[in-house]
């Protein structure tokens, strides 16, 4: 650690750009520039560690409870002529999970346009070989998750406002630029089970 970096609070790093505050469970909050003097830094960082706190221990209603009653009413089929298929539940599921990591305890209120701008531009790959990357495709659905309940909530009055990821711009999909060749295609076809045989 360099001497002169004494000053920094606790759990407060120099960013790329500004320095952040990285709360143990919760998401990087940005205090101030790098050029900031210490008594600014340390008074941004107080401000952030105290919303923080405020959060942990808040008993509104929170964008976890948001999540949870729009899961609970897609799997209760409210809203909709025909229920969502399981596989696009269980999507929506690891989505809200994925969210609630960052966000669970925030009011809904308090989550805007440029929340979830951040939010989609530092959404990563958690695991595997793309690990670190940018994960396009579930940053996506992660978008369109928060934005369903949030209608879903405010439909039945539990929140009010504008829906703060209306007008977020998704990712665009990079189309592949290779079709699967006939051996790979009966390789498959070998040893998958017959529903997909007869899709195949």
């Amino acid at each position: 650690a360099n001497p002169a970096d004494a000053w920094i609070p606790s759990r407060v790093y120099r960013g790329k750009a500004a320095f952040e505050y990285r709360p143990m469970g919760g998401k990087a909050v940005r205090l101030c520039k790098l050029d900031s003097s210490p008594s600014e830094v340390i008074q941004k960082y107080l401000n952030a560690k105290a919303a923080h706190e405020e959060r942990k221990h808040r008993t509104g209603y929170t964008v976890a409870n948001m999540l949870s009653d729009y899961l609970e009413g897609q799997n209760r089929g409210d809203g909709r002529r025909r229920p969502l298929s399981k596989r696009t539940i269980k999507d929506y599921e690891e989505c809200a999970a994925i969210l609630n990591r960052f966000i669970r305890d925030w009011l809904p209120s308090e989550v805007f346009p440029e929340t979830l701008r951040e939010y989609m531009d530092g959404r990563k790959v958690i695991s595997g070989p793309r690990q670190g990357e940018i994960a396009y495709k579930r940053a996506n659905l992660e978008l369109v998750t928060f934005r369903n309940a949030w209608n879903f909530a405010a439909e039945r009055g539990k929140v009010k406002g504008n829906n703060p990821a209306i007008g977020i711009k998704p990712y665009e999909y990079i189309p592949r630029d290779r079709y699967v060749g006939d051996e790979e295609y009966e390789k498959v076809l070998a040893v998958a089970p017959k529903p997909v045989k007869v899709a195949m």
